[in-house]
């Protein structure tokens, strides 16, 4: 055991296995290997992990953005005396203002939504839009390193906060559940859309695209997961364009149905008008499911085109609507993309992989 020790906030429970707080936790349990006190912070009651893993503790809030989360968060500090604070999502401002304050070596931030995205999908005043990025910027000022999960996030966040030198990349990464026979399954004519109901993730673009692929391949199903602030407005779309029989909204499911649905999919699709790394893609290339994506932000770092499946214009209803007919009807090249998909994943998107090239850069740095 060394005299490091680490605090992580993985954001909500990974016993469902969401895909990053089951990130976060994979990287706690490899720290730990390697003799590294863990102390992870968690949004949502753990009380069934703490008799294996007892270093975990849940914050007051919801969102830990209040005083008694700050106050609870000193506690803690005083208590482990942590050399590394590793955070992200809701709990960035807290733990990095308290952690500088408090004189923490290592401030480590995880940068996942780009800027690009949350400006295309703000309904409030642009003032107040403003002064969240000013603050976001103070805050990233005192953050000593910050991991976008993509290069396209490496850039966006460089140029909204002009904040240099301080970016190391690191795609997301997801646990390999060994289902490789799944390529070579039987399935139905069946697509799957995993998002929220935002205006960036562009499901009006895929269902107007959807109403010319069932033209070529009648009987296709389109099935979306996912809920939001649009998703009344695209059930009105979907009956609208009387597409009602061929296109189901399941709403927010666990992750475990997710996967189930993925596995009975031909094919994922993705029509963002702005996106960082999309863990949603990356489950789908490690079901054996090829992608028809957006060729915007972080996707053309997930998606090989061509290769694992197609990159198409934002907008481009009937660009969208050629590239999934051309999957659905083909077999071979449906084969071809699902093998690839899964070879890909491995390649570059396992979750020991990524851990690992974490770990040896918290360990080349310092942290431990």
């Amino acid at each position: 055991m060394n005299n490091s020790c680490v605090f992580i906030a993985v954001g909500g429970s990974w016993l469902n296995n969401s895909s990053v707080p089951s990130q976060f936790k994979a990287l706690a349990d490899r720290l730990v290997e390697k003799g590294v006190q863990v102390v992870l912070l968690v949004q949502g009651k753990m009380d069934e992990e703490k008799s294996v893993y007892p270093h975990i503790y849940n914050w007051p809030s919801k969102r830990p953005t209040k005083i008694q989360d700050a106050l609870f968060l000193i506690k803690l500090i005083n208590k482990y005396h942590p050399n590394c604070l590793i955070t992200q999502f809701a709990a960035t401002n807290i733990m990095v203002l308290i952690g500088w304050l408090m004189r923490i070596p290592f401030r480590i931030v995880w940068y996942h939504t780009l800027n690009t995205q949350l400006r295309l999908d703000w309904s409030d005043s642009q003032l107040k839009f403003l002064y969240l990025r000013e603050r976001k910027r103070f805050i990233y000022r005192l953050a000593t390193c910050i991991v976008p999960v993509s290069n396209a996030a490496k850039k966006d966040f460089e140029h909204t906060y002009r904040i240099y030198n301080k970016s190391k990349v690191f795609l997301n990464g997801l646990m390999n559940r060994l289902y490789e026979s799944l390529c070579l399954a039987s399935k139905e004519n069946q697509l799957i859309c995993v998002a929220r109901f935002d205006h960036t993730k562009g499901h009006d673009v895929l269902i107007r695209a959807f109403r010319k692929v069932i033209v070529d391949v009648p009987g296709a199903k389109l099935i979306l997961l996912g809920d939001g602030k649009l998703r009344e407005q695209y059930e009105n779309l979907v009956l609208e364009l009387e597409l009602n029989n061929s296109i189901k909204f399941l709403g927010r499911v666990s992750p475990d149905e997710v996967i189930s649905q993925l596995r009975s999919s031909k094919l994922s699709v993705l029509p963002s008008r702005m996106d960082n790394c999309p863990l949603a893609l990356i489950e789908s290339l490690s079901e054996c499911v090829p992608v028809v994506a957006s060729k915007v932000g972080g996707i053309p770092e997930i998606v090989i085109d061509g290769v694992t499946g197609y990159l198409v214009e934002p907008e481009d209803e009937a660009g969208f609507a050629s590239a999934i007919t051309k999957i659905l009807l083909d077999s071979n090249l449906q084969y071809e993309m699902s093998k690839n998909a899964k070879e890909d994943f491995l390649r570059r998107f396992e979750i020991n992989k990524i851990i690992d090239d974490q770990v040896e850069w918290l360990q080349k740095i310092g942290v431990f």
